[in-house]
């Protein structure tokens, strides 16, 4: 997170001084101070959000949970959205767009450490969803400390845009840094399975 409000500070910075519509940069200007105000509260409460969100999940592993956040914007249900204020259906779409540029960001890394991380775990193949530093959860933790804050819509949408690709990145690095621990420890990867797709009547003949 420190590194995290670091490259944000300079990226809002540089998008202040190149905006060429003065809205944008006066939104940018606007993250910015808001970003230094609250850089030490963002820390603190980032810690404390995630040390809960990682205990209340491996707490629940094996149960299934109904509450499950969605992953991309394809799986939010327009159901469900109906049943959704304009407001809660803006930060629904934002959530989804936020956390896929993160996943997208850190997929590579992500992969590996999950494998060694499920082998440690004991298991044969791959529970991507028992890792408990998967990407949906430090991206909730982030989106509980911003919703804390008392700042406007506009600065708290400013702030998820231009920080989900540096957040990805973040993640990217500390995923290949975990796996690279174990991998020194001497944990190897769990297997991924092999998802064979049904043969067509052609293939069949």
């Amino acid at each position: 997170m420190e590194q995290w409000c670091s490259r944000m500070l300079d990226t809002l910075s540089a998008r202040t001084m190149k905006a060429s519509d003065g809205s944008n940069a006066n939104r940018a200007f606007q993250a910015k101070v808001t970003l230094m105000r609250n850089r030490m509260v963002i820390k603190h409460d980032f810690l404390i959000q995630l040390k809960q969100a990682v205990t209340s999940d491996v707490l629940q592993m094996g149960v299934k949970k109904s509450d499950a956040p969605a992953r991309t914007l394809e799986t939010l249900s327009f159901d469900a959205l109906e049943l959704m204020g304009d407001q809660q259906v803006h930060e629904a779409v934002e959530r989804a767009r936020l956390l896929e540029v993160v996943m997208l960001t850190c997929d590579a890394a992500l992969s590996g450490f999950s494998a060694r991380l499920s082998r440690l775990q004991g298991f044969e193949m791959v529970k991507a969803d028992k890792n408990p530093l998967r990407p949906d959860i430090v991206v909730q933790a982030l989106l509980n400390v911003l919703e804390g804050l008392l700042i406007s819509p506009e600065v708290r949408s400013c702030l998820l845009k231009e920080g989900s690709m540096i957040l990805g990145e973040e993640l990217q690095s500390l995923y290949l840094s975990m796996d690279d621990f174990l991998a020194r420890q001497g944990v190897a990867p769990a297997a991924y399975g092999v998802i064979f797709a049904p043969e067509t009547g052609a293939e069949k003949a």
